[in-house]
């Protein structure tokens, strides 16, 4: 995350003294962010864990979820790298 930042200010800063072309990442790099968040799957199970199921008047939605869950909602296992490894 903190790369994120430090790119995405390094970007910014580079626009806006440098030349407006550099602006072009800047604007493309949550795009990229978002995209690869939608790619995270389950170790276990191999389910995206960035979606969730909402259910509103009858109907079924995958929706992402606002905040990168903990454990899996499929199968429970936990997502944290360090718990996940022993």
């Amino acid at each position: 995350m903190a790369t994120f930042f430090v790119g995405s200010g390094g970007l910014l800063l580079a626009a806006m003294y440098l030349s407006s072309w550099w602006a072009i990442p800047f604007l493309l790099m949550p795009f990229a962010v978002g995209r690869k968040f939608r790619s995270l799957r389950c170790p276990s199970c191999d389910q995206p864990v960035a979606y969730m199921i909402v259910r509103l008047f009858g109907i079924e939605r995958e929706m992402l979820r606002p905040f990168f869950p903990t454990r899996c909602p499929h199968c429970a296992v936990s997502l944290k790298q360090s718990e996940g490894q022993r």
